[in-house]
């Protein structure tokens, strides 16, 4: 349940993403009680299926941000004070390992172990991380057997990867390839497959624009804006592949996600809902203008 510990509200989705709502519909609220119009048109979208992979918003988003002069993603705001510049794109790899049942105590050496063989699988996987560019691979779900007394004849295994290029994806997409194919266990069959999800999102100058804006109102108040690159994948890299000016990170500040302590910071509430007011007034009134096309 929703608890509230010193200037930290905790529960599941706090800051990850419920923080982005109350940060909207408090902007909102404060430009309909000011009676504000320099505006053509704001859209707000909520998404319900970000988590797993915005499969069934993600062409409304391009959609709406090619209509749009800008977007503004509202993810949690990075601590200290920080918005999001970029992001790491996501990927799910698949290992699927096929093995031989046999009874575990009466002939167990009749029975190819597609656990064992998940194991060494999983152990290689890491290996396809490049640290000096930022990858990641994180095994993240591993299913195998069905039966105490049984070799287990088929075993699966989910990992994570996120990587900043898509020539990163590649790479990760043809060694594991390789990987599949040096097996521990004799006579199993081993299958892999990658599947792209978030697309990155570079760095862009347009994004810049957005954060020296954001800075400049958010000095207003006295407070200090960082532009931070992060690991983690989200809609705005939709919106981007639009080319519309884009930037991430200007809800509540946050932390924890999808842990046991996923919180808002409380203290943040006031400064950063003042933030998205005056981004929304400033862009209304002076919407940037989209780079040309390519």
């Amino acid at each position: 349940p929703y608890r509230v510990v010193g200037d930290r509200g905790i529960g599941p989705g706090a800051g990850d993403d419920k923080a982005g709502i109350v940060t909207a519909v408090c902007a909102l609220r404060i430009l309909h009680e000011l009676n504000y119009r320099d505006y053509a048109l704001i859209t707000l979208i909520l998404n319900s299926n970000e988590e797993t992979g915005s499969v069934g918003t993600r062409d409304l988003i391009r959609a709406k941000a090619k209509e749009s002069d800008a977007v503004v993603n509202l993810e949690r705001g990075v601590p200290p004070d920080g918005l999001e510049i970029a992001r790491k794109g996501s990927a799910v790899i698949t290992v699927e390992i096929i093995g031989r049942a046999a009874h575990s105590g009466l002939e167990p050496e009749k029975g190819r172990n597609a656990i064992v063989e998940a194991s060494h699988q999983a152990l290689q996987l890491a290996s396809l991380a490049n640290s000096a560019k930022e990858t990641t691979v994180n095994v993240t779900m591993i299913q195998g057997g069905n039966a105490i007394n049984v070799i287990p004849d088929h075993a699966v295994i989910k990992a994570d990867a996120r990587a900043f290029t898509p020539e990163e994806f590649d790479r990760v997409e043809t060694s594991l390839q390789k990987l599949a194919s040096d097996t521990i266990v004799p006579e199993v069959q081993v299958k892999a497959s990658m599947t792209r999800n978030f697309p990155p999102w570079p760095r862009a100058a347009s994004t810049d624009a957005l954060l020296a804006r954001a800075q400049k109102l958010y000095a207003e108040i006295g407070g200090k804006l960082a532009g931070v690159p992060v690991g983690s994948s989200a809609d705005v890299a939709f919106a981007a592949e639009t080319r519309t000016p884009s930037i991430d990170g200007v809800a509540i500040l946050g932390g924890g996600a999808h842990g046991v302590d996923d919180h808002a910071d409380l203290s943040s509430v006031v400064p950063r809902v003042y933030l998205l007011t005056r981004m929304l007034m400033d862009l209304g009134h002076n919407p940037p203008a989209k780079p040309a096309e390519r």
